[in-house]
């Protein structure tokens, strides 16, 4: 929400929640968004049609959250889909319930970065929690080549990207995958598109690892592997891709999977 005067040459930033009966962890978030100095930009909540505290919490913040929604929807990704129609900023960043920016300066450190280099994504580093036992993990893509191969290794979570809204136009999220949408989209603009991408290790948020991939394991790997296998058409291939590199990893890919998950979840 713009309350101040911002220098005309910052872009305006859409961040979205998308929630669901997540009224005790909304809060945090909320809190998160509303102590940013950087005050050029809007927010958005997509509430699926809460039953808890949830909409007496946006109640509250009616002063920090510009737009809310509540109604049933189709999932988490069709939410996203949805409150992307509904942004007007030039780039979106999607914080889920529970996930908090780490500090007040957050905005203000990604706003210029995204006015000084003018990418098409903006990626900064975060902290993942593990919601049953409190552990973190520090995540940075120091010296990282985002090509195809390290999508096989690592992913980037959504909570660690600002993505121009442009995109969103030339490619949603795609609804038939349950839990792995995002991971396919970021592909998608990252290998097969090869848009312009910035990296800079500016801690941006504190992200809960919760069950949701954890509790769908088989799910998560036999998304994984559809996700991969395609875009391991050599033709797709960003420049910095290596057909033979594709090839070999085609090999034996879910049980690589299965190897990296386990690493992820442990």
């Amino acid at each position: 929400m713009n309350t101040t005067e911002s220098p005309s040459d910052r872009p305006l930033i859409s961040i979205v929640t998308v929630t669901m009966n997540s009224g005790s962890l909304l809060r945090e978030t909320i809190e998160s968004v509303a102590v940013q100095k950087y005050r050029d930009f809007e927010y958005l909540v997509i509430d699926g049609a809460s039953s808890d505290d949830s909409l007496e919490t946006l109640e509250h913040f009616s002063d920090v959250v510009d737009i809310v929604v509540s109604e049933k929807d189709e999932g988490v990704y069709h939410a996203m889909n949805k409150a992307v129609t509904m942004a007007s900023g030039e780039y979106v960043y999607f914080l889920n319930a529970g996930d908090v920016l780490l500090h007040d300066k957050v905005l203000e450190l990604v706003a210029t970065q995204l006015n000084n280099n003018g990418p098409s994504i903006f990626v900064g580093s975060g902290i993942r929690c593990s919601k049953d036992t409190g552990k973190l993990i520090f995540l940075e893509y120091q010296g990282e080549q985002f090509n195809l191969d390290f999508f096989r290794k690592r992913t980037i979570n959504h909570q660690c990207v600002f993505a121009h809204r442009q995109l969103f136009g030339l490619k949603k999220f795609d609804l038939s995958y349950q839990m792995l949408a995002d991971f396919d989209w970021l592909i998608h603009h990252f290998v097969l598109k090869n848009v312009s991408v910035v990296y800079e290790n500016i801690g941006v948020v504190r992200y809960l690892n919760e069950g949701f991939s954890n509790s769908n394991y088989e799910l998560y790997l036999n998304e994984k592997t559809k996700v991969l296998n395609r875009y391991s058409d050599s033709s797709l291939l960003a420049p910095n891709g290596r057909a033979s590199t594709v090839d070999s990893a085609k090999k034996n890919l879910f049980a690589r999977l299965k190897r990296a998950a386990k690493r992820l979840f442990n």
